[in-house]
């Protein structure tokens, strides 16, 4: 029994956040009657006529600042929230169990009030909206609020040349959405002005198609502020806009601003020359021009999708990207955080850049790879991958191509992989070795299989012991085949045993580190600076891990990886392959080699040698 205290804040009502005292083998039925004692607001009412939500969002709990009155003033911040059954034990992992941090200045839970506690609408006023000669009536309140009026005028008369690794700065004391917690900066992704491209013409097809798209990726890649970057756009162009989040709409237009309900300026959203920007949120059926941006979530975006909808994809950072942003808006978080930072969740920059401090929010990724199932990896998808738990954004990426298409899913990091392999090795190891031995039949799963047969081979290479090879020669004796003489050939039948030592792992982030290892350490490169091989060894071993059955190694870099070996006389490149592919291993590699290689490494004869590490590990 543990005794934990959660703070709830009340939907609808401000200033309405309390600690409640409760021990997690308790049930949320008890937490509701806890909940309803507690809170002088709440006594009048029936513990059944309260409902309690999971105060979550992308994984982090809602934080408990100036911008909470906002959010809970609308039921529609629980959209994607997940609501707290009645029956289920606190202790639950999913609420608040065991290695879920509870973390400080947040909020736990949020109570939906009954509906007679809801205060009476305000008085509407009329206002008639000449760009699109619709007239509207809007709360007066919500009319022209002088810092939202700020943001509009200051986006369309901002002259900043919207190019990549820009910056867009708004005047000061002017704010995105006029809200002082957006910040007042936006940074312009590489992808940015190519992706607003495609979006335009995508939204001006032919007239009798429905104008509307959806833009799908990770969470925390920007593409809140792509949506941003989007208002920025039609600004400039004088376009009427009707923007949404989970919270509210917002109505540009002309000399015009207001704010509103979800459920309000609809008849905006009728006329085909309007613009609907949507944040996180399914749209409504309209004949605007509509952008949807969101996370994968099912619920928003799959029923939105049907029929005729453009579906693009942002890519998750580079790392040059991350590092100019930091220049330019986190200059005072150490580089060397941001780098490892960068090295575990991979391109993602709300974790790499603005939680990069942050223990609690760094914390998710170990309770993602903690949680993992081989099942869930291999069932993720466009249309699944969406649930907003930890696993979906911190442990898979989208790899997207040019044309912002979607390639494929891979691990966020070589940091991911490796974790993900332990523990799915700890819960069930015939499973992961059955996985990584037959899936190279299911080319949907080639990403995956590639990453986790790579950290399987650098543990078995480490540990030691015999494998496999065949040593890749120009024209060996007994090889039967035609072709030009000149042609490198490989004896497919001819191989031999090779002993490697054990040796200790290490990652290397620093030439002096190799400069410094003996023989006895197995060398693997913590950045990907380093593309010619996988791994190292002394005196004189190379490893380069594929699962391809020809593979053009990376020679760029080759020469100054001999150099840190102490360029030896007679280095050793293995090819380290599985055995559905050792057989049949690039019978082509060594002409390519010798064409590309002698400007290269002039005087030095690289042996080359394709090696079979089994999907099984050795008993130690």
């Amino acid at each position: 029994m543990v005794q934990i205290t959660l703070f709830c804040a009340i939907v609808g009502a401000r200033e309405s956040v309390f600690p409640v005292d409760i021990d997690t083998d308790e049930i949320v039925g008890h937490l509701k009657t806890e909940i309803r004692d507690k809170s002088a607001v709440l006594k009048q009412h029936a513990v059944i006529d309260l409902h309690l939500f999971l105060a979550k969002r992308d994984g982090a709990w809602l934080p408990d600042n100036s911008d909470l009155d906002d959010v809970v003033q609308t039921k529609g911040c629980l959209d994607y929230m997940e609501r707290m059954r009645v029956s289920h034990p606190l202790g639950d992992p999913n609420l608040f169990g065991p290695g879920v941090s509870l973390g400080e200045g947040v909020v736990h839970v949020l109570v939906v009030l009954p509906s007679v506690l809801r205060k009476p609408p305000s008085k509407p006023v009329a206002v008639l909206l000449k760009y699109c000669g619709v007239t509207l009536e809007v709360i007066e309140k919500m009319l022209n609020p002088p810092l939202l009026v700020d943001f509009w005028n200051a986006l369309r008369t901002d002259t900043t040349e919207i190019a990549e690794n820009a910056m867009i700065a708004l005047p000061e004391g002017t704010f995105i959405l006029g809200k002082p917690s957006l910040g007042s900066r936006i940074y312009i992704r590489h992808c940015y002005p190519r992706l607003w491209h495609v979006c335009w013409h995508a939204l001006h097809r032919a007239e009798d198609e429905k104008s509307r798209l959806v833009i799908l990726g990770n969470p925390g890649i920007g593409k809140t502020y792509f949506g941003y970057l989007v208002l920025l756009y039609l600004a400039h162009r004088r376009a009427t806009v009707v923007y949404e989040n989970a919270t509210k709409r917002f109505l540009f237009c002309g000399e015009v601003v207001a704010i509103g309900s979800r459920t309000d300026f609809d008849r905006v959203l009728d006329q085909s020359e309007a613009f609907y920007v949507v944040d996180g949120v399914e749209p409504s059926s309209c004949e605007a021009k509509t952008i949807l941006i969101t996370s994968p979530r099912r619920d928003v975006w799959c029923h939105f999708s049907d029929g005729n909808c453009a579906t693009l994809f942002m890519p998750v950072w580079t790392k040059e990207e991350i590092f100019t942003c930091r220049e330019l808006m986190y200059p005072h978080t150490p580089v060397t955080v941001v780098e490892e930072c960068y090295r575990r969740w991979g391109g993602i920059a709300r974790y790499v850049l603005r939680h990069a401090e942050d223990p609690q929010q760094q914390g998710l990724l170990s309770e993602a790879i903690a949680r993992v199932q081989l099942k869930a990896i291999l069932g993720a998808s466009v249309e699944s991958c969406g649930d907003e738990g930890v696993l979906s954004h911190a442990l898979i990426h989208f790899r997207v191509d040019c044309e912002f298409s979607k390639e494929c899913f891979a691990f966020a990091s070589k940091y991911v992989t490796d974790g993900v392999y332990a523990t799915l090795y700890k819960r069930n190891k015939k499973e992961l070795m059955k996985f990584l031995g037959t899936s190279h039949r299911l080319r949907n799963h080639a990403a995956y299989r590639e990453a986790l047969f790579e950290t399987h081979v650098h543990i078995e290479l480490s540990q030691g012991g015999n494998f496999r090879a065949r040593r890749l020669t120009e024209g060996p004796k007994g090889y039967a085949g035609g072709g030009n003489q000149n042609e490198s050939k490989v004896d497919f039948k001819a191989w031999d045993i090779v002993k490697l030592r054990p040796r200790s792992s290490l990652l290397f982030r620093r030439v002096s580190q190799v400069a410094h290892a003996d023989p006895s350490i197995y060398l693997q490169p913590a950045s990907s600076n380093i593309t010619s091989v996988d791994a190292m060894a002394k005196p004189n071993e190379l490893f380069q891990v594929t699962c391809a059955s020809m593979y053009p190694c990376e020679r760029k870099g080759l020469r100054e990886v001999l150099h840190l070996l102490g360029d030896p006389a007679t280095p050793r490149l293995y090819f380290v392959v599985p055995p559905n592919v050792f057989n049949g291993f690039d019978s082509n590699q060594c002409a390519i080699w010798r064409n590309k290689m002698e400007k290269v490494c002039q005087n030095v004869e690289v042996q080359r040698y394709v090696l079979e590490v089994r999907c099984a590990r050795k008993k130690k």
